[in-house]
């Protein structure tokens, strides 16, 4: 099996990492903010791990009292500067509504 993740592809990929087996890492899309493309992985989404800088930072409505999708920016990024957090947070709050 291939032990290495393709940052390149889209859709699902199956890899055989060495601390954690057969892992299964999912493309997720794109951070709207710094434009990095986003996985993650059944086996933990830690940043320290496979995923690297491409870890999802998933911001959820719910958690800010408002309802709508959640939305995926990248959590190094989001974690690293303040300045980015902020501005993924705006965009996050700017595709949902408060709650009634």
């Amino acid at each position: 099996m291939n032990r290495t993740i393709d940052f390149r592809k889209n859709g699902v990929q199956m890899v055989d990492l060495p601390w954690a087996g057969v892992s299964t890492i999912t493309y997720e899309g794109t951070c709207p903010i710094t434009g990095t493309r986003l996985y993650s992985c059944n086996t933990g989404n830690d940043p320290r791990g496979p995923l690297g800088v491409h870890a999802v930072e998933v911001f959820e409505a719910e958690g800010f009292d408002m309802v709508g999708p959640d939305v995926l920016c990248s959590w190094i990024s989001c974690n690293n500067d303040q300045r980015v957090y902020k501005k993924c947070l705006a965009y996050a709050k700017s595709k949902w509504e408060v709650k009634k």
